[in-house]
């Protein structure tokens, strides 16, 4: 018991994330553009090592610069209909490079380097937690308030705009979203996790469910078992938390393809 509460921060941030990257993670695996969590990833490196140069809370930095990373993708992909992924590789690597220059430069840039590159959701406090809520909340809001739409402009943008629905403005916040999801639980998760976890539940999940709403409660289950398997096998052979939990998803995505062909083989026969 003591233990649990030792730990309840962390406790608390795994259901957190598991419901915002099942939520944000299923509507970016259906639009395909599962690479967009690597490129915002990589590229708020920039804002990370701004942060640690200038010795500021990273959150200050971060916040805002998701924000803009957000509006440029919006920019790139909905407003010029430019679906070159050179151009994202271009932004994450200019982010990268100047935040690997000021990492470089400033004073404690191998704690901020292992931190952002790996995570450690062991480290998590109730701040972090307070921030991770207020995001899960605008989440939440979204889906609520255009659950519907985001459906239809998943299945046919065009067909969307027919209806009048005001595609551009879903998609703006969507992106924006994507973006801040990736600068605030980067720090919990760190970059490898973190992209593992926008896409890998949501792509188990998809080969699964019926409708969108059980694929994100999929997604979101997906993530609390890979979680929780990794903790208990992470503690016990005393091995990096976030990479055996990639390494877990992976196992269970390959699982998940193995179960989906031998089922359709089943209803063949």
């Amino acid at each position: 018991m003591e233990n649990i509460f030792i730990f309840k921060d962390s406790i608390i941030a795994i259901f957190i994330v598991s419901f915002i990257v099942g939520i944000m993670g299923s509507i970016v695996v259906l639009r395909n553009i599962s690479s967009i969590a690597g490129s915002v990833s990589h590229a708020i490196l920039g804002s990370i090592g701004l942060a640690n140069f200038f010795e500021l809370n990273p959150y200050i930095i971060n916040i805002p610069f998701g924000i803009f990373i957000g509006l440029i993708f919006f920019y790139i992909k909905i407003i010029l209909d430019n679906k070159d992924e050179g151009i994202a590789s271009i932004i994450w690597s200019l982010g990268a490079a100047l935040g690997i220059i000021l990492l470089h430069l400033s004073k404690n840039k191998s704690l901020a380097v292992s931190t952002y590159l790996f995570g450690n959701i062991l480290l998590i406090n109730s701040f972090d937690n307070l921030i991770n809520f207020i995001l899960l909340i605008l989440v939440l809001l979204f889906l609520i308030t255009f659950g519907e739409e985001i459906k239809i402009t998943i299945l046919d943008e065009e067909y969307a705009k027919t209806l009048n629905l005001n595609t551009n403005f879903i998609n703006l916040v969507f992106y924006i979203l994507v973006s801040l999801s990736v600068v605030i639980l980067v720090k919990s998760l760190g970059i490898i996790l973190l992209i593992a976890l926008f896409a890998i539940p949501s792509l188990i999940a998809n080969k699964f469910s019926k409708n969108f709403y059980t694929l994100i409660l999929f997604s979101v289950f997906v993530s609390l078992v890979s979680f929780i398997l990794g903790f208990i096998i992470a503690f016990k052979f005393d091995l990096p938390l976030s990479s055996i939990i990639t390494l877990i998803l992976i196992i269970l995505f390959l699982l998940s393809n193995y179960i989906s062909i031998f089922t359709k083989k089943d209803i063949k026969n």
